[in-house]
């Protein structure tokens, strides 16, 4: 085999490995059209060709129907994710279809995980009033957005860490509307999150994006640097809170403490006073617990036990 043969055949070898990892026709991961994984979700199979080009081979990927892809922190680290250096904990691709009709009618397959502290709790339920697409890990510390697109991940989680900072916040569209907003009630009011949203799909929305997912990722750094750890403890303060190593409903921590504390020191002055009842007495009576009446040792040497006392 001359040269140009060997470079004939390590070339067709490399075309094929190339079209295999980079989902072309119908490859490893699916590819175009469908492709051949088994995913029913074109949608789906059209995103996981373009993030593996973007972020590399998944760590996690099922390629039956009802299959799963998974990027994590670690393949996730200095890569760009088309609108800056990556800030996400997690990226996750399902070969499902989620309908969902806010702020138009779609279908959520794609998961966006930051890893951010979330305190108080009250603070949870301004977030889940955000969209039916958002959810928190409470132990984790892992707060995601489900959506149909990276693009709608960004909003949502750009205004979910907005509303944990409890800051006034200007958004200027690409169309050069501002929307300005502080908590929830304002979200809802002026619709920030469906304006936010439908601009990501102008034709001038790629330095709208860079400013958001930016915003984003300085939010998440924000919100770090204000909690005293990240790492979880175990408990979820909503739930739970950690008095004296053991779980308690925490608006009754310190009552149910209380009365245990009061329970444990009228035991013992029970068993003390039973413990005083049962020593021989000075007139030579003797009782036990409190049968005292029944068990008494008489003065004329008799000794009764129990229910026979009386006999």
């Amino acid at each position: 085999m001359d040269l140009k043969q060997k470079y004939n055949k390590y070339k067709t070898k490399y075309v094929k490995l190339k079209q295999q990892y980079s989902g072309q026709n119908g490859g490893k991961y699916g590819g175009q059209n469908g492709g051949q994984n088994g995913w029913i979700n074109k949608e789906a199979v059209k995103y996981l060709d373009e993030y593996i080009n973007i972020l590399g081979e998944p760590d996690i990927y099922s390629e039956k129907e009802g299959g799963i892809a998974i990027w994590y922190k670690k393949s996730l680290e200095g890569k760009n994710i088309k609108y800056g250096m990556n800030c996400f904990e997690e990226m996750i691709i399902r070969d499902e279809m989620i309908k969902h009709k806010c702020p138009f009618e779609h279908y959520d397959f794609l998961y966006s995980y930051i890893k951010i502290p979330i305190h108080p709790p009250s603070k949870l339920i301004s977030i889940l009033s955000l969209s039916g697409s958002v959810n928190y890990d409470a132990l984790k510390h892992n707060l995601f957005a489900r959506c149909g697109s990276l693009e709608a991940n960004i909003v949502t989680l750009k205004i979910a860490t907005d509303l944990l900072l409890d800051k006034e916040t200007s958004v200027m569209l690409p169309n050069n509307k501002e929307l300005k907003y502080h908590d929830i009630n304002d979200v809802h009011m002026i619709d920030v999150y469906g304006q936010m949203i439908m601009a990501t799909s102008s034709n001038n929305s790629e330095e709208y994006l860079k400013e958001l997912y930016k915003s984003l990722c300085n939010n998440i750094n924000e919100i770090r640097s204000q909690s005293e750890k990240i790492a979880g403890d175990g408990y979820w303060p909503a739930a739970f809170s950690n008095k004296n190593g053991k779980c308690y409903p925490p608006d009754k921590a310190d009552k149910i403490c209380n009365m245990a504390d009061t329970a444990d020191k009228t035991d013992k002055a029970d068993k003390a006073d039973k413990a005083d009842k049962a020593k021989p007495q000075a007139g030579g009576s003797y009782y036990m617990g409190d049968k005292a009446s029944l068990n008494k040792l008489q003065d004329g040497g008799s000794y009764y036990m129990g229910d026979k006392a009386n006999k």
